[in-house]
């Protein structure tokens, strides 16, 4: 999978990660509907998708709705939480139409994300330590 870790399991995003509460389809072999935590270029964080629980490895066929319309991609679940009340994947597109990857680009570049860990806002860094 592209840039999602490495040899030691630390993980490693290429794209950046912006909050976005919205509703997503999961058509084909594994439908069923749920809700996006967190969206990027690279992929969708996803809870509640009908109640079904996806496992590492499932190749889902997604359509995401977005303000500007509906983006459809093919993803891989690279990372399945198998939680009782929240069950969740992370989901890496693999598959998506060049109009499609524009439009999702468009809208992450263009909403505001939660800093990275480390980065300084201000003058006071994020990761400072008070005693």
């Amino acid at each position: 999978m592209q840039g999602m870790s490495d040899e030691q399991g630390s993980e490693r995003r290429q794209a950046r990660r912006v909050p976005y509460r919205a509703r997503v389809r999961a058509v084909g072999a594994l439908a069923g509907e749920g809700r996006t935590t967190n969206l990027s270029a690279g992929g969708v964080y996803l809870q509640r998708l009908s109640g079904r629980r996806l496992r590492q490895g499932d190749v889902v066929d997604l359509v995401l709705d977005l303000p500007g319309g509906a983006v459809r991609a093919r993803g891989q679940v690279v990372k399945a939480v198998d939680e009782v009340f929240y069950p969740g994947a992370a989901v890496a597109f693999t598959t998506m139409s060049a109009a499609d990857r524009a439009l999702l680009e468009g809208f992450v570049s263009g909403r505001k994300g939660a800093p990275p860990r480390g980065a300084i806002l201000g003058r006071i860094p994020v990761t400072r330590r008070v005693a």
